[in-house]
C-alpha cells in the first residue's frame, strides 16, 4: 500500500510542476545543465536536459528530467526527479522522490527517500533520516535507514541498517528474492510478503520479529486501483518519452508539426499501418520466405503502438498548452507531462476510451510515416 501511495504521491506532484510559481526559482532548459560547485541558487532550480550536474548549492527544490542526473551538492528542499540514471551524492535537506532506470543513492537525505526504478542502489555513505519506500527489480541497501523500509521487488538485498520495521514485498520466489546480510541491522520487525516462506529465522541481525504473510495481488481498494492505473500508465509513457524529448528533441517537434498541419494525412497513415499490418503479416506467414518479413511486420506493429501513443502524448501536450493555457514557448519535458496524464486519463474511459486511445496512437504513428514519407532527406 505504501510503495503505491508514495508513487501516486510521485506522479501528483510531477503534474503540478507545470503550474507551480517560479518567479522565486531558476528555470534551464538545455543539453546540459550545470551549476558548478562555487555557484549558489537560491530559489528552486527547475531544469531539463540532456545532462543535469549540480555541484553547487540550490536554496530551494530541485525539479529534474533528464537522461542523466548528478547531484554531488547540497539541495536544501526536495529533489524531484525523472531520468534514464540518476545518481544523488550530495547532501538533501528535505525529500528525495526519484524515478528512473538506474538509481543510484550514496548521500546524506534528511527527510524521506522514494525511489522508483529498474536498479535501486542506496549506497554505504547513505543516511536516511526518515524512511525509505523503494519499488523496482532490484533493490540494494547498504546504507543507514533512521526510519523504516518498505520495498516492492523482485530482488531485495539488505546489507545496511535498518533503524525500524521493515516490509518486503518479495516478487520473485527464487532464493535470491530476499537476502539479509548478516552483517546488517534491523532494529525492528521484518514483515515480508511472498508466494512462499523463506528460511530467515537463523538470521540474527534482525531485534523483532519476522512474519511472513501470503503475498495477494488481488486485494485492491478500487479508487486506489484506479488511481494507481493512472500512475502507472502516465510514469510508463512518460519514462519512454524522455528518449524522444531528450536525444531526438528535433524530430519530437517536427512530428508534432506534422500532426497540427497535415491532421486528416496523418490519421489515414496511422490507420492504414495498424489495421493491415497484421493481415499482411499473416499471410506472408503462410508463404516460407515472408516468415521473417511477417516477424519483422509484427515487430514493427508492436514497436509502432508505443511509439505511437508516445508522440500522441506530445501532440496533446502540445494542443493543451498552444490551445488552452496559450504559452507557446514550452519544453517538451511539461509538454509530454501534461500530454501523458490527459491520454492516460482518457485511456480510462469506459466504452469509448480505447477507441480514443487507437485514434491518438494513429495520430502519432502517422506523424512519423507522413514525415518519413515526406521528408526522406531529414532522416
Amino acid at each position: 500500500m505504501k510503495i503505491k501511495i508514495a508513487l501516486i504521491a510521485l506522479f501528483i506532484s510531477l503534474l503540478s510542476l507545470p503550474f507551480l510559481p517560479v518567479n522565486a526559482a531558476s528555470e534551464k532548459e538545455k543539453g546540459t545543465v550545470f551549476v558548478s560547485a562555487d555557484e549558489n541558487i537560491t530559489g528552486n532550480l527547475f531544469a531539463a536536459g540532456e545532462n543535469i550536474i549540480v555541484d553547487g548549492i540550490v536554496g530551494g527544490d530541485l525539479i529534474a528530467a533528464a537522461n542523466y542526473i548528478t547531484v554531488t551538492g547540497r539541495i536544501e528542499g526536495d529533489i524531484i526527479a525523472v531520468g534514464q540514471n540518476i545518481n544523488i551524492e550530495g547532501e538533501v535537506g528535505g525529500n528525495v522522490r526519484v524515478f528512473g532506470s538506474n538509481i543510484n543513492i550514496n548521500g546524506s537525505i534528511s527527510r524521506n527517500l522514494n525511489a522508483f526504478g529498474s536498479q535501486v542502489t542506496i549506497g554505504n555513505e547513505t543516511r536516511i533520516g526518515w524512511d525509505a519506500i523503494i519499488g523496482g527489480s532490484a533493490t540494494t541497501i547498504r546504507g543507514n535507514i533512521i526510519g523504516a523500509l518498505d520495498s516492492y521487488s523482485q530482488k531485495t538485498f539488505i546489507a545496511g541498517k535498518v533503524g525500524k520495521n521493515v516490509k518486503v514485498r518479495v516478487l520473485n520466489n527464487e532464493d535470491d528474492g530476499l537476502i539479509i546480510d548478516k552483517n546488517s541491522v534491523i532494529n525492528g520487525n521484518l514483515d515480508y510478503y511472498s508466494k512462499e516462506e523463506l528460511n530467515l529465522n537463523a538470521n540474527s541481525s534482525i531485534s523483532g520479529d519476522i512474519t511472513w504473510q501470503n503475498l495477494n495481488i488481488n486485494k485492491k481498494s478500487p479508487f486506489l486501483s484506479w488511481l494507481w492505473e493512472v500512475a502507472f500508465s502516465f510514469l510508463s509513457v512518460l519514462f519512454i518519452g524522455l528518449f524522444f524529448i531528450f536525444i531526438t528533441p528535433r524530430l519530437s517537434r517536427q512530428f508534432i508539426k506534422e500532426a497540427k498541419n497535415k491532421t486528416g494525412k496523418t490519421l489515414l497513415w496511422g490507420s492504414l499501418f495498424t489495421l493491415i499490418a497484421i493481415p499482411l503479416a499473416l499471410i506472408l506467414a503462410f508463404t516460407i520466405i515472408g516468415i521473417p518479413l511477417s516477424i519483422i511486420l509484427i515487430s514493427l506493429w508492436l514497436a509502432g503502438l508505443f511509439v505511437g501513443k508516445t508522440i500522441a502524448t506530445l501532440i496533446l501536450g502540445d494542443l493543451i498548452f498552444t490551445k488552452i493555457l496559450k504559452r507557446e514557448k514550452v519544453h517538451l519535458f511539461w509538454v509530454l507531462l501534461i500530454g501523458s496524464f490527459v491520454l492516460s486519463l482518457i485511456s480510462l474511459i469506459p466504452w469509448f476510451g480505447w477507441i480514443l486511445s487507437f485514434v491518438a496512437i494513429w495520430l502519432g504513428l502517422g506523424s512519423i510515416l507522413s514525415y518519413v514519407i515526406n521528408k526522406p532527406k531529414n532522416i
